[in-house]
Parts: structure tokens; C-alpha cells; sequence
């Protein structure tokens, strides 16, 4: 992990790479900074739709994730965070079902241990969470391996 964090925090003038280190660390006045050189640099909508979902999950802001979603391709990302406002508007068992259609092993588990951690099940969500980072390597694993700290 210290390899990719070190790469990651070398990686200010990269903002599309710095975002996963301000995300992982919590970073709120380096995430407003990061964020606008993202959305000034790139500005096709179906590009930021993604860095503007993973901000609003950080903000707390459903309404902001709802618009991104809108904005992106169907994909994984678009699955994942369709699912991820399904467990926060808290029909968890639509939210599961809705898992089913995501082939990438690393948000299932993720997603699924959120799913848990809400329900109370910390012990579950702690072997999703587990079972994400043995699933990926690289920035995904650095931000479930930051995630997993904060359980």
C-alpha cells in the first residue's frame, strides 16, 4: 500500500489520479481543488459524471450522485453507484438484487459491505471488505484498503 500511496500523493498535477489519494485521506480542501481542475480539464459529461458521483458519496449528497448517474454510460460505475443510492434510499433488498449485474468482483463485495455496515452486520462487512481488496490491486485497493481503516 505505501508504493501506491506514495505514487498517488506524487500525482498533484495528474488530478484524475490525485482524486483516489484526496478521496482515500479525507482531504476536503484538496477535494474542492482537485475537483474543479477535473471538471476545467475534461469537459465531456460522461467523463466527470464519474469524479462527480464519487464527490457527492464524500459530500453526502444523493441528489448530486442522482445527476451524475444520469450522465454516464451503462457500465459497472453506473451500476454500482445506481445500486449505491438504492441502499442509501434504503431498500437494501433491491440494492442486493441489483449487485447481480455487476461483473466486476471488487464493487459487488464493496458495495455488498456497505450493505452489511448498514444493517449492523459489522463482522459481514468486514469480509466483503476483505474479499474486495483480494479481488483488485492498484488505486482501487488503496481507496477499499483506506475505507476498511475507518471500520
Amino acid at each position: 500500500m505505501d508504493r501506491v500511496e506514495a505514487f498517488l500523493r506524487r500525482q498533484e498535477n495528474t488530478p484524475k489520479l490525485y482524486i483516489y489519494y484526496v478521496l482515500a485521506n479525507r482531504l476536503d480542501d484538496e477535494l474542492e481543488h482537485t475537483i474543479e481542475r477535473i471538471r476545467n480539464e475534461d469537459t465531456n459529461k460522461r467523463t466527470q459524471a464519474v469524479y462527480n458521483a464519487a464527490y457527492g458519496i464524500y459530500r453526502n449528497d444523493l441528489v448530486a450522485v442522482r445527476t451524475a448517474v444520469q450522465n454516464m454510460r451503462r457500465s459497472d460505475y453506473r451500476t454500482y453507484y445506481e445500486t449505491y443510492l438504492l441502499m442509501e434510499e434504503g431498500k437494501s433488498d433491491q440494492a442486493r438484487e441489483h449487485l447481480k449485474s455487476i461483473n466486476k468482483v471488487w464493487m459487488r463485495s464493496s458495495l455488498l459491505a456497505a450493505i452489511e455496515l448498514k444493517a449492523g452486520q459489522r463482522e459481514t462487512a468486514i469480509q466483503q471488505l476483505q474479499e474486495a481488496m483480494h479481488a483488485v490491486r492498484g488505486v482501487h485497493r488503496y481507496m477499499i484498503f483506506k475505507e476498511s481503516e475507518r471500520y
